[in-house]
């Protein structure tokens, strides 16, 4: 926003934007008018809503409890009726944990470099964020790679643990910090209240994702026609495009019914084996409608010939409480 300055919030020196962030500029577009920028946790970092230069958030319902963070400026506004909505961050519950705190639905997305704003001397900054900061001098990059591998290994003897699961429930924050707690011990108040949401951010590409996933058959084979979208997409969006196809997906030359051939997703056949056919649908749109069909008439599902009274919405729910 050219007309707001740039604080971090933690230097004494501010910037000015000569144009609006994309986001703005949309939201702008669509008829949103601008009412204020409110204060986010130094860096995005803390989920208290205590560490910034301009003072701690209160929370909406009780001046003794913290509003969470680091979107805390965000959703106290919301919570207080001054606007309709406003823009946050989220990368490890910034977000969430401010809108559980004060009952509201969130959106999620952040960041940027801040190394030379600490190495400049008369930066001033929360001391609980310079600290927290600063312990990345403490880690080598084989530290890093010693840390990513140990998260590989864990992931996978969680994948087999959840393998039974159809959903996972937990709780946005075990608990609700006050303002004396988060000051008596800033960084354990500050742990608790990401019990849950720091590690399921990490957990995300555990859980399966159903996505449509065609499968290529051999002159002579049996096949079907099915309905696909056509995109036109310029060479250089599309070679960043394909750099976020991830597998069991991939992108091939696939053979329209006019004869022309073009880019199409195709599926690895190793992820075929326990796949669900729904070619007989036509196409991912109306598989997809006659999901929503049947969910609306009645609270199981029934695709692929298996019956309603065997097929459920959710078989396994793990709760963490």
């Amino acid at each position: 926003m050219p007309s707001q300055p740039i604080v971090c919030p933690t230097s004494r020196r501010s910037l000015l934007r000569q144009q609006d962030a994309s986001c703005v500029r949309n939201l702008k577009a669509a008829g949103a008018v601008l009412a204020e920028k409110r204060i986010l946790g130094a860096f995005a970092t803390g989920l208290v809503g205590t560490r910034s230069p301009y003072g701690a958030v209160l929370s909406t319902f009780d001046p003794r409890y913290v509003s969470g963070g680091s979107s805390s400026g965000s959703a106290s506004v919301i919570a207080r009726g001054l606007v309709s909505f406003a823009l946050g961050t989220d990368t490890a519950s910034s977000g969430r944990v401010p809108a559980g705190l004060t009952t509201l639905a969130m959106v999620a997305e952040r960041y940027a470099a801040i190394k030379p704003f600490i190495e400049q001397p008369d930066t001033r900054i929360d001391s609980i964020v310079r600290g927290v900061i600063e312990h990345a001098q403490d880690f080598t990059a084989a530290d890093f790679f010693k840390y990513e591998y140990l998260k590989v290994y864990l992931i996978r003897q969680i994948e087999r643990q959840f393998a039974e699961c159809d959903a996972t429930f937990v709780p946005t924050r075990p608990t609700f910090s006050t303002i004396e707690e988060v000051r008596i011990e800033p960084v354990l108040e500050n742990s608790k209240l990401e019990a849950y949401t720091n590690f399921f951010t990490l957990l995300v590409k555990v859980f399966r994702k159903f996505k449509p996933g065609p499968q290529r058959v051999h002159a002579g084979a049996e096949g079907a026609h099915i309905d696909v979208q056509m995109w036109d997409i310029p060479s250089a969006s599309f070679r960043r495009f394909l750099a976020n196809v991830s597998s069991p997906l991939a992108i091939c030359f696939i053979e329209l019914i006019d004869g022309c051939w073009v880019n199409g997703f195709v599926c690895k056949p190793f992820a075929l084996a326990d796949a669900l056919d729904i070619t007989a649908f036509g196409s991912w749109v109306a598989y997809l409608n006659s999901l929503d069909a049947n969910a609306d008439a009645d609270p199981y599902i029934a695709v692929g010939g298996i019956s309603p009274s065997t097929k459920t919405l959710f078989g396994a729910v793990l709760v963490a409480n």
